[in-house]
């Protein structure tokens, strides 16, 4: 207890002044007095902070948090793609002879079946034409002539049939000689071989007409084929001529993609090929975004020794930016699975074990974990050591140490890696 004086001392002055006071009194009594207030308040200092470090130890930390739930995770691997057609269809070059004189269509242009894609010089085929056209009007102007002849031989070979009908009966009852008689028979063996060779020009008129008429047909295929058309609808894709080469038998002279259509081939390591089945979607994954969907066309054979690369085919529908040809760098989805994972911020290393902190009864719990390897997107794939529905913290520079009270800041509401829980069937 502070006497009345000294009290009334420290009011004024303070506890400088006091001093100073009794500095000069020189009272040991009164220098006991002073040491025993400074360590009053030295203790009260020291229960003040004391107090505010157990408030302080006492509240849970808050701490950003994840909720676990099933994801879809792609199983990718980085692929170079060539386009190719998957349906090519050759139009070459028939037997007619002539120059390329018109490519009314180009690279990359999409015709209709029956649609004009070349044209060769109908000069040829044209004067083939006209040639056997004038053979058909010669030998229909013999043909006619010999018909005329035939029928002239005819008649004269019935005159005398008759005749030497008519002289035998007389030579028989004497009343024609027998000479009159042979000289008729002469008469009908002359009209018999120009009978034999009438009919015989009848019939090569006629065979050299139906020639004439065979050339004529030729001709005019001929003619037809100088015109090149696409057999069927789809995209061009090669013209390998270009105007005025003369194109031999059978050379080609277009491709097309059939319906558009064009197919990727892949390499890609035999030992993904397992794996695969034909007719599943395999996504690519274009560099600046773009996602192309085509399917497993076929796969290689002999590749049992699981080693090295194979060339998987891949269908894809007409997409008017690709060209058979072109090289694609792209990330080839190869399945798609659910999964947890978790983002690599919420990883803390301990010694050699890997954990994340689950949030159990307000506490952070060190929880050991296996993962796959960690992807570019930031998040790794937890292979055994949380269930769906846990909860863990989130990003582990928080510096939550295991066993310390958290708290989740606007509780409910936890942030989640997946909106909903996925089943296998609810596969996007």
């Amino acid at each position: 207890m502070q006497s009345p004086e000294i009290a009334e001392i420290v009011s004024q002055h303070g506890k400088s002044g006091l001093l100073l006071r009794l500095a000069s009194r020189g009272t040991l009594v009164w220098l006991c007095t002073i040491a025993i207030l400074v360590l009053q308040d030295t203790l009260a200092a020291h229960g003040e902070a004391a107090g505010t470090m157990r408030e302080m130890t006492a509240a849970p930390r808050p701490v950003s948090v994840e909720t676990i739930r099933r994801a879809v995770v792609e199983e990718k691997t980085h692929v170079f793609a060539r386009v190719t057609a998957r349906d090519p269809v050759a139009v070459t070059a028939s037997s007619s002879d002539g120059v390329l004189s018109h490519l009314p269509a180009a690279i990359g242009d999409w015709v209709e079946a029956g649609e004009i894609i070349a044209r060769l010089d109908p000069g040829t085929a044209e004067r083939a034409l006209r040639a056997a056209e004038l053979r058909i009007a010669t030998a229909q102007s013999t043909a006619i002539s010999a018909s005329d002849r035939l029928q002239l031989a005819e008649a004269a070979l019935s005159r005398n049939r008759a005749t030497l009908a008519r002289v035998a009966q007389l030579a028989e009852t004497g009343a024609a000689a027998e000479t009159r008689r042979e000289t008729s028979a002469l008469e009908v063996d002359r009209a018999e071989t120009d009978y034999s060779l009438a009919a015989s020009a009848l019939q090569l008129a006629q065979d050299e007409l139906a020639l004439a008429e065979l050339a004529a047909d030729q001709a005019r295929i001929a003619l037809q084929e100088t015109t090149l058309t696409a057999p069927v609808s789809g995209r061009i894709l090669d013209l390998p001529l270009g105007i005025g080469a003369r194109p031999a038998p059978g050379a080609l002279v277009a491709t097309i993609a059939a319906h558009g259509r064009i197919a990727l081939e892949v390499d890609l390591p035999v030992a993904h090929l397992s794996r695969l089945v034909i007719g599943q979607d395999m996504p690519l994954i274009l560099a600046d975004g773009t996602v192309l969907r085509p399917r497993l066309l076929g796969l290689p054979f002999g590749t049992e020794d699981g080693s090295g690369f194979a060339t998987i085919r891949l269908d894809l529908d007409e997409d008017p930016t690709l060209r058979p040809g072109m090289a694609l760098s792209a990330d080839l989805v190869l399945h798609r699975r659910l999964a947890i994972e978790v983002p690599l911020a919420a990883l803390t290393l301990q010694g050699d074990r890997t954990t994340v902190m689950r949030v159990i009864d307000g506490r952070a719990v060190a929880t050991p974990v296996a993962l796959a390897a960690p992807r570019p997107d930031g998040k790794v794939e937890v292979i055994s050591g949380l269930s769906e529905g846990d909860v863990i913290v989130a990003r582990a520079p928080d510096l939550v140490q295991d066993g310390e009270a958290v708290t989740i800041p606007g509780d409910p509401g936890r942030r989640r890696l997946a909106s909903a829980s996925l089943t296998p069937d609810r596969l996007p």
